[in-house]
């Protein structure tokens, strides 16, 4: 523009300028006075979205002010670091950097800054891998829920099963061949009745069934024939349990 002091503004970054979601980018922007005057005054971004990107001036020098003092034929570099915001919604955006004072205002050739915006949450559930939209991953819930319904109910089946078979076994004989209870005997399966016993007779045989006699002191069990030695004062008939097989013995007279 006529009038204007002769002040150059450049800005330089990466070829495609991402400003990543959240994160950050740093460009350099460069000052030259090709004037004969002292030339004052303070950068700024301008450009839609420019609040957004949370705009921050780092001078070479250290200074972390945006403001410029520049004589005749001086230049000064500024880092200008852009932060993505949370309410920045992303796209390109064109921006550029003006520098104005007293008596001037200037503005840099446009750049390009591609913004990131927020990830969209996945419209269903997702893996990972891969994602599912709503339709598809209730069909998938839905499927589970019916195989693991399948599974507690054949479970369920099969405790009951096994719980029938052990009882069966345990209070019932089964043929090892059909499974099936054995048929009851008939009639002429039954055994032929007691034979009457004379009362002599049986009593003579009880009085001998199991007994045994003490000979100097010692009996011989009849069931595993060892030779035991009895208490002292002791007199048949009585009845001891042999510490070997343990079996009733009694000692008779």
């Amino acid at each position: 523009m006529n009038g204007q002091p002769r002040l150059s503004v450049t800005v330089s970054g990466s070829e495609q300028n991402v400003l990543p979601y959240q994160g950050s980018l740093i460009l350099t922007v460069s000052l030259r006075n090709d004037g004969n005057e002292q030339l004052t005054g303070t950068l700024s971004l301008v450009g839609e979205g420019a609040a957004d990107l949370s705009p921050g001036w780092t001078a070479v020098g250290g200074s972390s002010n945006p403001n410029y003092n520049l004589g005749p034929g001086e230049g000064a570099s500024y880092d200008l670091m852009l932060t993505s915001l949370y309410t920045t919604s992303g796209g390109e955006l064109s921006m550029r950097v003006q520098a104005a004072g007293a008596g001037h205002q200037l503005l840099s050739d446009p750049f390009t800054l591609n913004v990131i915006g927020p990830t969209a949450a996945p419209d269903g559930v997702s893996f990972g891998l891969f994602e599912l939209d709503n339709q598809k991953s209730i069909t998938v819930m839905a499927v589970g829920w019916m195989i693991t319904s399948l599974f507690v109910l054949l479970a369920i089946t099969k405790r009951r099963r096994a719980k029938q078979d052990h009882i069966r076994s345990t209070f019932f004989e089964t043929d090892e061949t059909t499974g099936e209870l054995p048929p009851l005997p008939m009639d002429g399966d039954l055994p032929p009745p007691p034979m009457p016993v004379v009362a002599g007779k049986a009593s003579a045989d009880n009085a001998d069934e199991g007994g045994a006699k003490m000979v100097d002191g010692r009996v011989n069990c009849p069931s595993c024939s060892s030779s035991l030695k009895m208490p002292e004062g002791r007199q048949p008939p009585f009845k001891f349990t042999c510490p070997k097989c343990q079996e009733s013995v009694r000692v008779v007279e």
